[in-house]
Parts: C-alpha cells; sequence; structure tokens
C-alpha cells in the first residue's frame, strides 16, 4: 500500500479484503523484519538511478506499536545495488519512529500456521 498516516494504515489494514482473504493487520517491527528478510524479491520497491553506477532505495514502513499518543514505530529499509560490482546489494534494516500523522508506507500481513 502506499503512504498513509498511521491511523489510516491500521484501518486500512483491518478492513483490507484481498486473494479471499479478510485477516490482514499491521505486523510489528519483529514481524515486519521477518517479512523482508525471507524474501527481498517479495518486495515491491522502485530502485532511483543515481547515474554512479548505484541505485538506491528508501522506504519506511508503519507497525503496529505505538510509542505514545503522537508516534508510532516503523521500520526504515535501504537498498543500495552497486551495478559497478557485479550489482552487489547492500540492505540496512533500522528501526525509528516517526509522527502519526505523518505519511509512511504499509505492509499488511496474515499470520502464518506452519502445519
Amino acid at each position: 500500500m502506499g503512504g498513509m498516516s498511521w491511523d489510516n494504515a491500521v484501518t486500512a489494514c483491518n478492513n483490507l479484503s484481498y486473494g479471499g482473504y479478510t485477516d490482514w493487520f499491521l505486523p510489528t517491527l519483529d514481524e515486519l523484519r521477518a517479512c523482508f528478510n525471507a524474501t527481498l524479491e517479495g518486495w515491491k520497491v522502485e530502485l532511483e538511478d543515481t547515474s554512479y553506477g548505484y541505485y538506491e532505495f528508501r522506504g519506511y514502513y508503519w507497525s503496529s506499536e505505538e510509542y505514545n499518543d503522537s508516534y508510532a514505530r516503523l521500520l526504515i529499509i535501504d537498498i543500495t545495488i552497486n551495478t559497478n560490482n557485479n550489482n552487489s546489494r547492500t540492505v540496512n534494516l533500522q528501526n525509528g519512529m516517526s509522527r502519526k500523522e505523518d505519511s509512511s508506507r504499509v505492509r499488511p500481513v496474515r499470520k502464518y500456521i506452519a502445519n
């Protein structure tokens, strides 16, 4: 999902009906990290061409974790691909926070239960 405030992100995830499922929710920071670490290819990102042989992406993703009444926690994802070095990839994940009315990306998730 595109950028939206934290309150809208919570509502959008809770009301999401996609792929025949309605049990979507806004993940915690740990759940976001687990999703990202499971597969980089699953994250659709637009890499910015820096014209110096590097492509960069920085994304801010809301988590369900509130810091206080005005702030919520988010995951900051930095990706750099060096086209001058066999497309070597650098990925940096860090926790952050932002005001709830600010706009950040949303990654809805569903609970997964292994058999």
